[in-house]
């Protein structure tokens, strides 16, 4: 497979992540018995995260977890060459699944596109907010 532009990169991020919706987390258990949630490249109930998407099966594994793409060359190598390389790009996109909520994704990931010089896909529009 040859490697995906930015442009290739950002629409399969884009279209994964408001295609399933919800973020991709797992949990671990603290001292107390309370739940402490964390994002994932692999969650619950099959979710993967905008970069857990890049990464093919056969190269993940639970170890991955937790580190993050612009500085952990595990991470950088799970994601292997059919994707765009620029990992503070890549990084960007992780934040949008990480620390946004699902209904601002489409809204992030609309003005991503414009400050990266990519494209929005224009069938996915009608998720964006309606302007005043």
């Amino acid at each position: 497979m040859d490697t995906l532009t930015k442009q290739g990169t950002f629409e399969v991020v884009t279209r994964h992540l408001l295609a399933q919706g919800k973020k991709s987390e797992t949990f671990t258990v603290d001292a107390k018995g309370e739940k402490i949630w964390d994002s994932a490249y692999r969650g619950r109930m099959r979710r993967q995260c905008s970069l857990g998407v890049l990464i093919p099966q056969e190269r993940y594994y639970p170890g991955l977890e937790g580190k993050e793409v612009r500085t952990n060359a595990e991470v950088q190598a799970a994601i292997g060459d059919e994707y765009h390389k620029d990992f503070e790009f890549l990084h960007k996109l992780q934040v949008i699944h990480d620390f946004r909520a699902e209904k601002d994704w489409p809204e992030m990931l609309y003005f991503l596109a414009e400050k990266e010089g990519v494209v929005y896909p224009q069938d996915l529009y009608h998720l964006l907010p309606k302007e005043d």
